[in-house]
């Protein structure tokens, strides 16, 4: 196992280190702090199986965690893209409307861009009578 170390039990660091004693037959946990503890190999083991398990926690947390802020990050997209489809919607209707009002408050004679009158379809009684004109032409010729 890479890089472990056991924490101190009195200050927490993880700046300790093992030494053997040959007296007792057993391991000295020693840290910078003044603790020195006897530790039996077994001592030894499980707290290196509970550092990889402490290990292995965090990265499926961080796994977690991750999968968690994609999500989030997808769910905030599909909410934009959401908002921008209604906007866009909201805009094309709301430029039908302008032109519809546009074009129904437009003289009626085909070659005129002025507004109409109120309570007539024409701007003018010129604009009225061209078309009457165009109206007469079309069926005489026709």
């Amino acid at each position: 196992m890479k890089n472990f170390y056991l924490p101190c039990p009195k200050c927490g660091s993880a700046s300790t280190w093992l030494e053997s004693d040959t007296r007792a037959l057993k391991a000295v946990l020693r840290c910078s702090c003044g603790l020195f503890s006897y530790l039996s190999e077994t001592a030894i083991l499980q707290a290196q199986g509970d550092h990889e398990l402490q290990q292995e926690r965090k990265a499926v947390e961080a796994r977690a965690a991750r999968e968690a802020e994609k999500a989030r990050r997808l769910e905030a997209e599909r909410r934009l893209e959401e908002k921008r489809e209604k906007r866009r919607a909201r805009d094309l209707a709301r430029k039908e409307r302008e032109l519809k009002l546009v074009q129904g408050s437009l003289c009626s004679w085909v070659e005129c861009s002025n507004q109409k009158r109120e309570n007539s379809i024409y701007c003018s009684r010129g604009c009225s009578n061209k078309n009457a004109r165009a109206r007469h032409q079309a069926r005489k010729a026709g």
